[in-house]
C-alpha cells in the first residue's frame, strides 16, 4: 500500500509539473511592450493596396479578439483572406527600443493564425542591412549560436527560441512558416545571442527589421489568416567567457 501511494505522489507531481504553462523571460524581465492599443513609430506597415493588415478589433469567428483588449494587428479584421497576396508589417528594433541591443534580442509575441495547411500561412524575414537583404528567421546566420536550438543547453530551460516554425514547415513559396489552424493563442519567443565579448566589428548595424509576412497562393479558402499581439522587445545578461 505505501508503494502504491508513493507512485500516486510521483504520477501526480509529474502531471502537475508538465501542466505547467510556457514562461517566457519577457514574463519577468520585459522592457518594451506593443500592445496596438496607441500609436507606435516601431510599426511600419506596407503601403501597398493589398497589404491586408490592419490594426484594430478583430470581428471574425476564430480572430473574435484581441489578446490585449481592444487591438491587435491582423489580417483584415473582417474579411477572409484572398487569393494570391502578399502583406507585411515591419518592426524595427534598435538601442531605442532594447537596451543592450544588440547583445542578447529576446522578442516575444502572442498570435493565432488560420490557413490552408503547407499552403498560406506566416513567415518572419529578419534584415540587418537597413532592409537590402532579408533572410527567414530560420536562415539567419548573424546569431552566434544556431537560431533554431531550444533549448542550447538543459541548464537554460525557458532561454531561447519557443513555439516557432520549423524547417519542415514549409509554404507554397518554399519558404518556412506558421500554416494550418492554431489552437487558440501561440505564445512564440525569438532570441539572438551576441556573445558582448566578440570583435566589434562582427557586430550588426544600429537598427535591425523584422518583417511578419503571410502570403496565401491562387486556391480560395474561407479561412482567418493570422493576427498577433502584445509583441514584447527585451534582453536579458547572459553572461560571456
Amino acid at each position: 500500500m505505501k508503494k502504491l501511494y508513493l507512485l500516486l505522489i510521483a504520477v501526480l507531481a509529474a502531471t502537475v509539473v508538465h501542466a505547467q504553462p510556457y514562461k517566457s523571460p519577457g514574463d519577468t524581465a520585459c522592457m518594451n511592450v506593443i500592445n496596438f492599443e496607441e500609436p507606435t513609430p516601431y510599426i511600419q506597415i506596407d503601403p501597398q493596396a493589398q497589404n491586408l493588415w490592419q490594426i484594430g478589433a478583430p470581428h471574425k469567428s476564430f480572430f473574435s479578439q484581441a489578446y490585449s483588449v481592444p487591438n491587435a494587428i491582423v489580417t483584415d479584421t473582417l474579411n477572409f483572406y484572398p487569393d494570391n497576396n502578399l502583406s507585411s508589417f515591419t518592426l524595427t528594433v534598435g538601442t531605442f527600443n532594447l537596451g543592450w541591443y544588440p547583445w542578447q534580442m529576446f522578442i516575444d509575441f502572442r498570435h493565432k493564425f488560420d490557413t490552408d495547411t503547407l499552403r498560406d500561412g506566416g513567415y518572419i524575414t529578419i534584415s540587418w542591412d537597413r532592409g537590402l537583404t532579408w533572410a527567414n528567421i530560420l536562415d539567419d546566420t548573424s546569431s552566434v549560436w544556431p537560431f533554431e536550438v531550444t533549448p542550447r543547453n538543459s541548464w537554460w530551460p525557458y532561454y531561447g527560441n519557443n513555439n516557432l516554425y520549423t524547417a519542415g514547415d514549409s509554404l507554397f513559396n518554399g519558404e518556412h512558416g506558421y500554416s494550418g489552424k492554431s489552437a487558440g493563442w501561440v505564445h512564440s519567443c525569438m532570441a539572438w545571442y551576441n556573445i558582448p565579448v566578440d570583435h566589434p566589428e562582427s557586430y550588426p548595424g544600429d537598427t535591425v527589421l523584422l518583417r511578419f509576412n503571410f502570403v496565401s497562393d491562387g486556391n480560395h479558402h474561407d479561412r482567418e489568416g493570422w493576427m498577433i499581439d502584445h509583441i514584447r522587445l527585451f534582453n536579458i545578461d547572459l553572461g560571456s567567457g
